[in-house]
C-alpha cells in the first residue's frame, strides 16, 4: 500500500489551502492519503493503518520535520516491515526533498511526476544519525541534529511563528548581528553558550563550555550551505562543532558556512567526519530536521535527580531504512 502523509501546517501548505484539496483530488486513487494535524496523530493514524495493510510506500507532503516524524516512526518498525520514504516538498527548507534528487519543491508537481512515472525512482539505503538519551533511555533519528546556538536560532523562528523567505533573513542577520555584538545578545537574551563536554570521535574537547554543533548523513543544507568537511566512510556521518569566542565565530561565519576552517578558528572548533560522539550538557533541547525537539524531564528524585541534570547524548549512525531517489539519467 502507498501512503501520503499530509501536514496541514507545513508552509506551502498554510500559503496555498488548495494544495490539501488537489492531493485529494489528484492522487487518493494512488495512494491512502492521511491529512491531520499534530505528531502523535499521524503516528497514531499510521500504526493502525500498519496493522491492517502492508504500508510500502510513504510519501511526506510536508517540512523535513513531518519527514522526521515520520522516519521515526519507520525506523520503530521491524526491519522487514519498514516502508520507503520519501519528501516531496511543502514545507519551508526541504533539504530532504532535495537530496531525493525531486526537481521542485511543490508537492503536487512533484507526485504528479512520480504518479505519472514521468520521475522515475529508485531505492537507497540510507541511515540517519541516531542519537541516544541517557536520562530517558529512548533514541531519536534525523538526516541532520544540531544543537546549542542553533537551537537558539530555531527556537527563535518558531516563536515568531515561522514564516518565509523574509522572516528567515530577519532571524539570520539578526542573529549574525549578535554573534558580533555582546550588547545585542544581551538585549534579546538568546544566543548562549551552553554548559558542557564533548568527544568527537577520538578528539575529546577540554573545554567544559560550547556554541553549538551539527551532526549530518546529507552534506547540504539550506541554499548553498554545505557546512561539512571531508567524506564519510561507511558507518561516520558530517560532523562540524566549535567552542571558541563569539567575535571569531562571527568573523570566521561567511567560510564556515561553504564548509572551510579559517586559521583563527581551527584549535576551537572540528569539521571532519566521524562514527561517534559524546556530548553531556544540561540544555534539553536538540534540533531534528529543522524542529525544536525538547527531551522528557528525568523521572528519578533526590541526588539521582541532581546526576542526571546533564544528560549524556551519543550520536552514531542508525538504523537502515530505504529511502526513494529519484533515477540516475545514464549518459550514454
Amino acid at each position: 500500500m502507498r501512503v501520503i502523509v499530509v501536514n496541514p501546517e507545513a508552509k506551502r501548505l498554510r500559503q496555498n489551502r488548495r494544495i490539501r484539496q488537489l492531493v485529494r483530488d489528484r492522487f487518493s486513487k494512488y495512494a491512502h492519503i492521511i491529512d491531520i494535524s499534530g505528531a502523535d496523530k499521524v503516528i497514531g493514524a499510521l500504526d493502525a493503518l500498519s496493522q491492517k495493510h502492508t504500508v510500502d510506500f510513504v510519501y511526506v507532503v510536508g517540512g523535513d520535520g513531518t519527514f522526521n516524524n515520520v522516519l521515526n516512526w519507520i525506523a520503530a518498525l521491524q526491519p522487514e516491515l519498514r516502508p520507503a520514504l520519501i519528501s516531496v516538498g511543502g514545507g519551508q527548507f526541504c533539504y530532504m526533498t532535495k537530496f531525493h534528487g525531486l526537481p521542485s519543491k511543490d508537492p503536487i508537481k512533484n507526485l504528479a511526476g512520480i504518479f505519472s512515472n514521468k520521475i522515475k525512482l529508485d531505492w537507497k539505503n540510507w541511515q540517519p544519525v541516531c542519537v541516544h538519551d541517557s536520562v530517558t533511555n529512548t533514541k531519536r533519528y534525523a538526516a541532520v541534529v544540531a544543537g546549542g546556538v542553533i537551537s537558539d536560532i530555531l527556537q527563535w523562528y518558531e516563536n515568531v511563528g515561522k514564516g518565509g523567505f523574509f522572516r528567515v533573513l530577519q532571524i539570520i542577520i539578526m542573529a549574525a548581528l549578535s554573534v558580533a555584538s555582546d550588547t545585542i545578545r544581551k538585549l534579546h537574551g538568546r544566543l548562549k553558550i551552553v554548559d558542557g563536554e564533548m568527544i568527537l570521535g577520538t578528539a575529546i574537547c577540554t573545554k567544559k563550555s560550547f556554541v553549538g554543533f551539527a551532526f549530518s548523513t546529507i552534506p547540504k543544507l539550506l541554499a548553498s550551505c554545505q557546512p561539512f568537511g571531508g567524506i564519510p566512510n561507511m558507518g561516520e556521518y558530517y560532523s562540524a562543532a566549535y567552542w571558541g569566542g563569539w567575535r571569531s565565530l562571527a568573523l570566521a561565519s561567511p567560510f564556515v558556512w561553504f564548509g572551510l576552517v579559517p586559521f583563527w578558528i581551527k584549535r576551537k572548533s572540528y569539521n571532519q567526519p566521524i562514527r561517534t560522539a559524546i556530548i553531556r550538557m544540561s540544555d534539553t533541547r536538540l534540533v531534528l530536521d529543522g524542529d525544536v525537539y525538547v527531551w522528557p524531564e528525568s523521572t528519578k528524585q533526590g541526588p539521582e535527580k541532581q546526576n542526571s541534570e546533564k544528560r549524556t547524548l551519543t550520536f552514531t549512525i542508525g538504523e537502515t531504512i530505504a529511502l526513494m531517489v529519484v533515477e540516475k539519467q545514464n549518459s550514454n
